[in-house]
């Protein structure tokens, strides 16, 4: 397989071990950056996949922007996780290329990575946050058996924490969800060579998008903290967070494991 045929930051939430002997069903729940200018060869690549549905984590500025690529039988569910908040730096990423001199002044490494750790509580609190990702994890009991991506923009935050949640709640251990969430930054400094060299060329410090661009484990850790805080375990943020019931969570565990 040619890797640049398989879209940026993506990968199978399967395989993963779970604490009770059994391991996440792969070839279900797939992970990804968005899915705007891909080539059609990777278009095909999903098709071949079984892909039919595609749930997008953008906000309606990111959208327009850079719409996904149409896919023949292929729903797309729009969720915008940040609508409360789209102001945040995981929601500008795109626009920050139109003038990376300011960027560079504005965006000391120290205000970045704080920036980020805010934006994982909010992802916990932000009662858009609450009801994009409820709607996402009711809509896997629905035609569970179909294969499905869910996407941001780079893949990374919004998109990493619903990853983490879902492999938190089907029993994965907190180090292979770390590990799969960190799996991230190479993924994204391959997939994003190109814009980094229009970014340095237009005068921006590569220093500086890495920095954008990189998950730090204690920005999940950020997000588990608030979730402690909140909800006190991972069962309660589903049932009381998300509107995903006790009955619910074991018919999601049962569906993706085996």
């Amino acid at each position: 397989m040619n890797t640049r045929t398989i879209p940026s930051n993506f990968r199978d939430l399967g395989g993963h071990a779970t604490a009770n002997g059994t391991a996440v069903i792969p070839g279900r729940i797939f992970r990804s950056s968005q899915l705007a200018d891909i080539p059609e060869e990777s278009v095909r690549w999903l098709e071949g996949l079984g892909i039919r549905f595609v749930y997008d984590f953008r906000t309606g500025a990111e959208r327009e922007r850079s719409p996904d690529v149409p896919m023949p039988g292929v729903q797309s569910v729009w969720l915008d996780v940040l609508s409360d908040d789209s102001g945040s730096i995981a929601a500008m990423m795109q626009f920050v290329l139109h003038d990376p001199r300011k960027f560079g002044q504005d965006m000391a490494p120290d205000k970045v990575q704080t920036l980020y750790r805010t934006i994982y509580g909010n992802l916990v609190s932000l009662s858009s946050a609450c009801k994009a990702y409820g709607v996402f994890f009711s809509s896997l009991l629905k035609d569970p058996g179909v294969p499905r991506v869910f996407h941001c923009t780079a893949g990374k935050d919004r998109t990493g924490w619903a990853a983490a949640m879902l492999l938190l709640l089907l029993g994965v251990h907190r180090d292979d969800i770390l590990a799969d969430y960190l799996a991230s930054n190479e993924q994204l400094l391959q997939g994003y060579s190109s814009i980094m060299e229009t970014f340095v060329a237009a005068g921006g410090d590569r220093a500086v998008l890495e920095n954008l661009l990189l998950v730090r484990p204690e920005y999940l850790e950020a997000g588990f903290a608030s979730l402690k805080r909140t909800y006190g375990n991972i069962s309660d943020y589903f049932s009381q967070g998300l509107g995903i019931s006790p009955k619910e969570q074991v018919t999601l565990i049962s569906t993706y494991t085996s």
